[in-house]
């Protein structure tokens, strides 16, 4: 069986693993007040950018990528956005 491959393959899945990661943890919140939701995008930020470090000095087979460190923030932003576009607004009468 041929395996799929094609430029950026790598860069869409962390971009797609960050999107899911904010928005699975995000819709799980009770309160969805936008406090919490920086909290997890900031969370989801640090995690991507700690990871990638980490993998270049602990482990032989890894190395440190600046662009899955976009992939991960954009992946992340771009949930957070569909979610505080999704946030009920306050109506006053």
């Amino acid at each position: 069986m041929p395996k799929l491959t094609f430029p950026l393959k790598d860069k869409i899945v962390h971009f797609v693993f960050y999107f899911v990661f904010v928005l699975l943890w995000s819709l799980k919140l009770v309160y969805k007040k936008i406090t919490f939701l920086i909290f997890i995008l900031i969370v989801a930020i640090v995690t991507g950018i700690v990871i990638e470090f980490l993998q270049e000095k602990i482990t032989d087979t890894r190395t440190f990528d600046w662009f899955d460190i976009i992939a991960n923030s954009f992946g992340a932003i771009s949930s957070f956005i569909v979610l505080v576009i999704q946030l009920p607004t306050k109506k006053t009468i």
